[in-house]
């Protein structure tokens, strides 16, 4: 089975956070993926989500998607990393978790993204986790994709909410069974 490490360069046209440059984000991303190679065991293949689109909600949608489907065609386990992370020290991932992860609690999720978001989305979400880093088993049952699928149309920042479902969701094997 193979361990995958994922990430993501886009090039965003409508960037809401400021002037954005690709050369920027792109030497993020060659730092990012160079700290995981040397400090991560076991990676067996590196791969980078990229294109052009319009906004970063688009983005995060187009993300989610592909690693759905990279999830479910390969049979692999993924280690999902923003291109602004960096591994600093030898880390193992790939077989010690046998469930969807995040590496990074928040204390909420007003503290994590102060933009009004419907508080029935997160009210029971707790412990809360940001997903910067986060690990699909290659076991990972196909049930919680369809369980956060009608969430990832929600605005870009509320990205994190389907991962904190899937984390949280009690499920623990490929048959959905607590």
């Amino acid at each position: 089975m193979k361990n995958i490490l994922m990430t993501a360069c886009y090039k965003v046209k409508d960037y809401d956070y400021g002037k954005s440059n690709t050369d920027d984000f792109e030497a993020i991303k060659r730092r990012c993926l160079m700290s995981y190679v040397k400090h991560l065991k076991d990676i067996d293949e590196v791969v980078v989500l990229d294109g052009e689109i319009e906004t970063p909600h688009e983005m995060c949608r187009d993300i989610f998607h592909k690693l759905m489907e990279y999830h479910r065609n390969k049979r692999c386990n993924i280690l999902y990393v923003d291109a602004d992370t960096l591994c600093v020290k030898e880390t193992e991932i790939f077989g010690e978790y046998d469930n969807f992860t995040m590496f990074c609690i928040q204390d909420m999720f007003q503290k994590a993204f102060p933009v009004q978001v419907p508080v029935d989305l997160y009210r029971n979400l707790t412990p809360w986790f940001m997903s910067n880093v986060r690990y699909y088993p290659a076991d990972m049952g196909h049930i919680l994709w369809e369980i956060v699928k009608p969430l990832a149309a929600h605005p870009f920042r509320v990205q994190v909410i389907p991962h904190n479902r899937i984390a949280l969701s009690g499920y623990r094997n490929c048959n959905g069974q607590s």
